[in-house]
């Protein structure tokens, strides 16, 4: 109520608004005297003014509590970045390792690229690989001679098709996992023949998406068991377990809290209504946050990554190559796929042009790969299943091809 007077016998009482759903009630304390010659009032043998103030005062008392509560509530999204805060400094500050490299030019380790691809470059899920390792994969295996590369010229769309031939592929010393790339690529091929400039468009089929999606799993699932214990026994995920947790809770209750602030009409309902914005946005934030944030590298790891990530470096840096260059062009071929592994394959090729002007007299299947666009036709396989099943149901979460070259080619010989 804005306002209230009395003139004469008229009781004046004004307000600004009354909110959609509420009443207005008007309560006045008057002497019972100034009713006797009130005929048709009805006179109730009770204590009105002890009532009326009991009453007041736990109307007052009930909108005091949600006030307060709904301040509580809007003040509570506060304890998301101060958890937030604690996991980090409980379990994600970095070891202290005695490793002070700048870089590194040759291979840290002799693991093959899929497994640094996992434990290096997939920072959303250290140990998971993803679809730069399958790349890296595929070249490898050309470069071992298990799958050729040929490139042929239509005389029509006078463009060049990539074909990998499986006809002399011996799986006796292949990896599970290098045995499940093989697989997933040659079920489309005819007469051992993949025309891997067309399997983008196979793959608008539902039921070859759903093949290649599948042993694509496979091989991912092959890499993990590859890895083995080495992910634990490299990284100390409990802080991003532990975050991941908090941000979960943090969008329950952050709608909770902003749908209540948002449905009433106190003035404190406002703080909860942005108390519960800012921490749906915040925990949806949390999600986004790479793994080894708030997780850890135990000592070893710690010394791992650095070296690898190190030599990723020494791959991006053209000045760093052109002072160091391979000595000959078979390590320039190991720096090609495990650039890829790491997602700078366009940045090594670069620079081996610029080191080997005659690089066009190496007629070499792993450069060819690179030159005419094997990274985008593989980039679009992978999106073209991905929309394929997602059109076809709401079956979902097929992550993004990550980095690297999603056009194709490094340029001119």
């Amino acid at each position: 109520m804005e306002r209230s007077e009395l003139k004469g016998n008229t009781i004046n009482a004004e307000t600004k608004e009354i909110p959609k759903g509420e009443i207005y009630e008007l309560l006045v304390l008057m002497p019972l005297d100034d009713f006797k010659n009130a005929t048709y009032a009805k006179h109730v043998n009770e204590n009105g003014k002890d009532k009326i103030i009991k009453n007041l005062n736990d109307s007052i008392g009930g909108r005091n509590f949600w006030n307060n509560a709904y301040l509580i509530l809007g003040l509570l999204s506060v304890l998301s970045p101060i958890g937030a805060a604690y996991t980090y400094i409980r379990h994600g500050r970095e070891p202290k390792v005695d490793y002070d490299g700048i870089y590194e030019r040759d291979l840290p380790t002799d693991d093959p690229p899929e497994i640094i691809n996992a434990l290096i470059d997939n920072k959303n899920s250290i140990g998971t690989p993803n679809k730069k390792g399958f790349e890296a994969s595929i070249m490898n295996l050309i470069d071992k001679k298990v799958l050729k590369l040929n490139v042929q010229e239509d005389a029509n769309t006078e463009t060049k098709d990539l074909f990998l031939d499986f006809s002399n592929v011996d799986n006796s010393n292949l990896s599970l996992s290098e045995k499940s790339v093989i697989n997933t690529l040659y079920q489309f091929a005819d007469n051992d023949i993949l025309n891997l400039s067309t399997l983008n468009e196979r793959l608008s089929s539902e039921s070859n998406a759903e093949r290649f999606l599948e042993d694509y799993n496979t091989w991912e699932e092959n890499v993990k068991n590859e890895i083995g214990d080495r992910t634990s026994e490299y990284f100390d995920d409990s802080g991003s377990t532990m975050i991941s947790a908090i941000a979960l809770f943090g969008i329950v209750f952050g709608i909770i809290i902003a749908a209540m602030g948002f449905m009433t009409n106190l003035r404190n309902g406002l703080i909860a209504l942005i108390g519960g914005i800012f921490l749906i946005i915040f925990s949806v934030t949390l999600f986004a946050i790479p793994e080894d944030i708030f997780g850890r590298w135990t000592e070893k790891g710690r010394v791992f990554y650095l070296k690898w990530s190190n030599f990723k470096k020494f791959l991006k840096d053209n000045s760093l190559i052109k002072e160091h260059p391979p000595e000959s062009i078979v390590i320039w071929k190991k720096y090609l796929i495990y650039g890829a592994a790491l997602g700078v394959a366009d940045e090594v090729y670069k620079s081996m042009k610029l080191q080997i002007p005659n690089i066009s007299d190496y007629d070499d299947g792993l450069f060819m790969y690179h030159y005419y666009g094997g990274y985008g036709l593989m980039y679009h396989a992978f999106d073209t299943s991905k929309s394929t099943m997602s059109s076809s149901s709401d079956s979902g979460g097929f992550g993004g091809f990550g980095g690297g070259s999603g056009g194709g080619g490094g340029g001119a010989f």
